[in-house]
């Protein structure tokens, strides 16, 4: 949704202190309720951009910035206007509630046309599909992609890893786009291509760790996979990991006892 960084601006103090004008009071009365319930769960500054979640009947995410002379507000739940939890999460940025972070530089995904990708797949292969396929059949991008990865354009590891940071900094499908890693790596494996796995592998710990992200279940099986790029790479790429792995060690497996255990027997 969001592709840059977000420039930082300093606050104009009578917008900030003007917020009300929003809200009518009932709405401002529930949202008062909610903060000191403390139902603002955590809120990010990135620039001048707040990304906040706040605890409703569900989790919803609320995103306000500065516009000139007026604040943008969103909100995902279903209320039509400035909602309750908007109202929640101003009263905690102006009691200065949030954790200052920066969104990773944006990081363009190497592509395929439709066209070109078709071309590249063995006419069997591509027959195949068609016909497992042929309720409803067509021609997408993404899931021709996700069939035929081996010969989509590869993807570094910066990109791997700015993408999925930036997405949970801006609670932006996140949880999805780290499912959509998962099956990446799976079928990264099937095809061979071990050391874009090992990128994704390596994204999902290093962006667990920097965001304190609770995977501790999925710990069992990234070690699986991580020994498999392991035994399946070549000499020189097993040096690469092999190296990664003694960065782990050194700073004692960033004090994550799921992660020391995930890679202690990696050889």
């Amino acid at each position: 949704m969001f592709q840059g960084v977000f420039k930082s601006e300093e606050p104009i103090e009578e917008l900030w202190n003007e917020y009300d004008k929003y809200f009518d009071e009932t709405i401002i009365d529930r949202g008062e309720a909610y903060y000191q319930d403390g139902r603002v769960l955590h809120c990010t500054k990135l620039g001048d951009l707040y990304v906040a979640k706040v605890e409703g009947s569900e989790d919803y995410t609320v995103r306000i910035q500065q516009n000139g002379n007026e604040l943008d507000m969103s909100c995902d739940c279903p209320y039509e206007g400035n909602c309750k939890h908007e109202y929640a999460v101003l009263l905690a940025i102006d009691n200065e509630e949030y954790d200052i972070k920066e969104l990773k530089p944006y990081i363009a995904r190497n592509d395929i046309e439709v066209k070109d990708l078709i071309k590249k797949i063995p006419a069997e292969d591509l027959k195949k599909y068609m016909i497992d396929n042929a309720d409803g059949y067509y021609f997408d991008i993404e899931s021709l992609e996700k069939e035929f990865i081996k010969y989509v354009p590869k993807q570094e590891y910066d990109y791997y890893y700015n993408n999925l940071y930036n997405k949970f900094l801006l609670e932006d499908d996140a949880w999805e786009e780290y499912d959509n890693y998962i099956e990446s790596l799976r079928r990264l494996l099937e095809c061979g291509n071990y050391e874009e796995a090992y990128y994704i592998i390596k994204t999902i710990i290093e962006v667990s760790h920097d965001l304190d992200l609770d995977i501790i279940y999925d710990y069992p099986e990234l070690g699986m996979y991580l020994r498999i790029v392991y035994r399946k790479s070549t000499k020189a790429f097993k040096k690469v990991i092999e190296k990664y792995i003694m960065d782990l060690v050194f700073h004692r497996y960033y004090d994550n006892c799921f992660l020391e255990d995930m890679i202690v027997h990696i050889n």
